[in-house]
């Protein structure tokens, strides 16, 4: 498996991974290859919610699309994400999806107005 998933991600191609037998060998493949083409819709390959998870907010934070934290289903890492995407387009209005208050009023803070 893990001869598989080295020649998978060399060749970014996605047909190499699905010979892999499910677990985490198989979800890195997926996680790395959509990471190295920058494709979100690559995301959906992963097995398990949390690899989703991070694959969407590594993406959304790369692209700064909300739409990617939009995917994301486990609500601590959407807030993180929703934070991350707004501090980098120092975009107050973003901040206002963040449901921890916390992290809201952290974002509402650092962000520049002018």
């Amino acid at each position: 498996e893990n001869c598989y998933a080295a020649y998978a991600i060399e060749r970014q191609d996605l047909l190499i991974c699905n010979r892999i037998g499910e677990g985490s060998i198989k979800t890195l493949c997926y996680l790395t290859i959509s990471r190295m083409k920058e494709d979100v819709g690559l995301c959906k390959n992963v097995v398990k919610q949390e690899g989703k998870d991070r694959c969407y907010e590594y993406l959304a934070l790369v692209n700064l699309d909300m739409s990617d934290c939009a995917a994301i289903q486990n609500l601590e890492m959407k807030d993180d994400c929703t934070t991350g995407v707004a501090l980098s387009r120092q975009d107050v209005r973003i901040c206002d999806g963040i449901q921890n208050s916390s992290l809201r009023n952290y974002c509402y803070a650092n962000i520049k107005v002018e």
